[in-house]
């Protein structure tokens, strides 16, 4: 799957305690965030960002909100409802929790009203949290 993504780190982006946590940041999974690039032959890349190829073998597909009239971010939202199916966990443990039920990524779509997949939003590559058969942590797989 072609990708595009900002390669900064979005820790800096965090909400900081006390203030409202407007896009989930305190729930959300770690991993390495994504989107789909819908125009792969381009070169062109905004300054700060990367493009790539990513390949999943077991991703998990989730809605990105299970609402079709609610907000991105609120109680229906793809990040509240997997922290908790696995038990309200948060951040790098829920990331490891996903890998561990054997998903090597996350990919987000929104639905139409009768529940049909009609795009993909918001990626995030949890190959980082794979142990190999020898127990170690696993390389990120990217093509070039």
């Amino acid at each position: 799957m072609p990708f595009v993504r900002n390669a900064e780190s979005a820790a800096r982006f965090r909400p900081r305690p006390g203030a409202p946590d407007t896009f989930q940041g305190r729930i959300e999974p770690s991993g390495r965030y994504m989107l789909h690039d819908s125009s792969p032959k381009s070169k062109e890349v905004p300054r700060g960002w990367e493009k790539g190829i990513v390949r999943f073998e077991r991703p998990l597909v989730i809605p990105l909100n299970t609402d079709p009239e609610g907000r991105i971010y609120d109680e229906n939202s793809w990040k509240m409802l997997l922290s908790q199916k696995f038990g309200g966990k948060k951040g790098r443990a829920l990331s490891e929790a996903v890998a561990r039920a054997g998903y090597d990524g996350i990919v987000t779509v929104t639905l139409d009203r009768n529940c049909r997949p009609v795009d993909t939003r918001e990626i995030v590559d949890l190959t980082m949290f794979l142990s190999s058969p020898s127990g170690t942590k696993t390389k990120l797989r990217r093509r070039p």
